[in-house]
């Protein structure tokens, strides 16, 4: 599903001179949707999808879950911003936690009560 979804993205961006931006984007949401899929047990179903989907490598992905997850050495912290925006571990992370992968419960959950703080609806 990923991969079709890239493939459409490719295609909607392959002239230059007349890029479909509304396919392309389309087809990058939906490629991203697919790779943020949840398994039975809460975690990222296809690790392998969703790092596609990003176009990171799976060793990005692997980090952010050894370093960031709860109960983890740095489950207080988060990936450092990069000066343009941020790193691919920090695109990685925000998915993660995005998706409601279980391992990332906390700090959706500290998301969630931050943006009822602030008057956001969720």
């Amino acid at each position: 599903m990923v991969e079709g979804a890239l493939e459409r993205k490719a295609a909607a961006r392959a002239d230059w001179d007349d890029i479909d931006w509304d396919a392309a984007w389309a087809a990058e949401g939906e490629a991203l949707a697919a790779g943020m899929a949840l398994g039975r047990d809460g975690r990222i179903a296809s690790p392998r999808a969703l790092c596609r989907a990003l176009g990171v490598e799976r060793h990005v992905y692997d980090g952010v879950i050894r370093m960031y997850a709860d109960g983890r050495p740095g489950a207080g912290r988060q990936p450092r911003a990069l000066r343009g925006g941020l790193s691919s571990a920090g695109r990685v992370f925000e998915v993660l936690v995005a998706s409601g992968d279980r391992r990332f419960e906390s700090r959706r959950l500290g998301a969630e009560l931050m943006s009822a703080a602030m008057g956001g609806e969720r």
